[in-house]
């Protein structure tokens, strides 16, 4: 990921997109199960909200913790790489648990 603002608006518009979806199947499916669809789009808001909030997290350290620029510069785009590494892997599995109650709610029939 470039920068955080590119992480965040990457995992708004996957959410979103997937939410619809599950908004889409939650209105219009009549067989389906409507408690877990909404646990689906709960899990998914929450994923969602723990993203965007874990890439906040700050480098917590200064210029002067370090030797030189160049050290602090290492260590600062070391931590971000560890901490975009860390929200996605966390989002994909919550991805993947929103995404398997919502397959447990809808018919085995449906599209």
């Amino acid at each position: 990921m470039a920068n955080k603002r590119e992480f965040k608006k990457s995992v708004e518009a996957l959410s979103s997109a997937l939410a619809s979806e599950m908004m889409a199947s939650y209105y219009n499916e009549k067989e389906a199960d409507r408690g877990k669809i909404s646990l689906a789009i709960a899990k998914l808001a929450s994923a969602m909200g723990q993203a965007k909030q874990h890439a906040n997290q700050l480098f917590g350290k200064g210029v002067k913790d370090f030797e030189n620029l160049a050290a602090y510069n290492k260590a600062k785009a070391a931590h971000t790489k560890t901490k975009y590494q860390e929200a996605i892997a966390k989002y994909n599995e919550a991805l993947e648990e929103a995404l398997k109650a919502y397959n447990e709610g809808m018919p085995k029939n449906s599209k």
